[in-house]
């Protein structure tokens, strides 16, 4: 390409070896400062198009977008019909019976106080 339009191009880092992110005094570091200080004409890199960097630099379309995911080795135990027990410990498993059983007894209490009371809601 850069023959047929007779150009020369250089291919480098940035001087700082950042992407390009606002400094806490608010300057520009990376491959953006580069470009803000004019030592770069186009800049190319994986990064993400964000607000912040459209503000002092312009973006082209992508021209190929990734989804990154992460996978994680499932522990055997993962595999068990007990597996919804495990994130939490026994202590809690006691308190949440301990609730229903209270839960149980106080709704049965209100329903036969409304019986006698003659009250249709509460």
């Amino acid at each position: 390409v850069a023959d047929k339009l007779n150009f020369t191009y250089t291919l480098q880092f940035s001087r700082d070896g950042g992407w390009g992110s606002v400094d806490q005094n608010g300057s520009w570091n990376g491959g953006v400062r580069d470009i803000l200080d004019g030592e770069a004409d186009i800049g190319g890199a994986f990064f993400t198009a964000s607000f912040i960097r459209s503000t002092v630099v312009d973006f082209t379309l992508p021209l190929v977008e990734t989804i990154n995911t992460f996978f994680l080795k499932n522990p055997k135990a993962a595999y068990s019909w007990t597996s919804f027990i495990k994130p939490f410990n026994e202590f809690t498993w006691y308190i949440l019976a301990i609730m229903i059983i209270i839960c149980t007894f106080s709704l049965t209490i209100l329903a036969h106080l409304a019986k006698e009371k003659n009250i249709k809601e509460f």
